[in-house]
């Protein structure tokens, strides 16, 4: 099971919102089945599902270095940037899938068409971060505080600061960031533990995996 974490026992109580529509509560029953699943700390990949309406996704442009992720369309058509690129991924064999390796920058699919955008989302490894990241979504979700289908960015970089997984946020293009250590050792030291601020602030938790 996971659990919730605060730094801070006097953070404000999570406020009232609007239940989340039809698509978010498929969201959150989605990645609460992976949760549940016996394959949930298998060592080699995390598997999920995502769906998304339109104008949700697109995080800002970012790095894995502890994971690869792979993404395949099964309904609707997606939008991604990867090294600089765009990319539009439907369900059809040869233009479903897309593989992230470590290190490259990227946005995850977003949905910019009418149609539902249903994909899974493998994480390879499933480290403790990004089983952090799906359970905390999978709150957010049920609780109608998302971002437009994603974390809110704060929460992202609360997990991140919690977990001390190596994302850091990066120019689209690996030729504007490559040897940039110093940028990610700034946003390890200032950036994250200010987003764990925010988090606590707004009254967010960052659910961490227990099993």
């Amino acid at each position: 099971m996971a659990e919730g974490r605060r730094a801070t026992d006097d953070a404000p109580k999570k406020t009232e919102s609007a239940p989340p529509n039809e698509v978010l509560e498929k969201a959150a029953a989605d990645l609460r089945a992976a949760i549940g699943s016996p394959d949930y700390h298998a060592a080699d990949a995390l598997v999920v599902k995502r769906r998304l309406k339109r104008g949700m996704g697109r995080f800002p442009s970012h790095v894995h270095l502890d994971f690869a992720e792979r993404f395949e369309v099964t309904a609707g058509a997606a939008h991604a940037e990867i090294d600089g690129g765009h990319i539009r991924l439907i369900s059809d064999p040869g233009r479903r899938t897309l593989y992230i390796p470590p290190g490259v920058p990227h946005v995850n699919p977003y949905n910019e068409e009418d149609a539902e955008l249903e994909f899974w989302q493998s994480f390879l490894p499933g480290t403790e971060g990004v089983r952090s990241y799906v359970e905390t979504l999978a709150e957010v979700l049920s609780d109608g505080r998302d971002d437009d289908g994603d974390l809110p960015w704060a929460l992202a970089l609360a997990v991140a600061d919690e977990t001390r997984e190596r994302t850091y946020l990066t120019p689209l293009s690996r030729k504007a960031w490559r040897g940039n250590t110093f940028s990610f050792a700034l946003q390890r030291r200032l950036l994250l533990p200010a987003g764990s601020t925010v988090a606590r602030i707004r009254g967010y938790t960052v659910y961490l995996d227990g099993g």
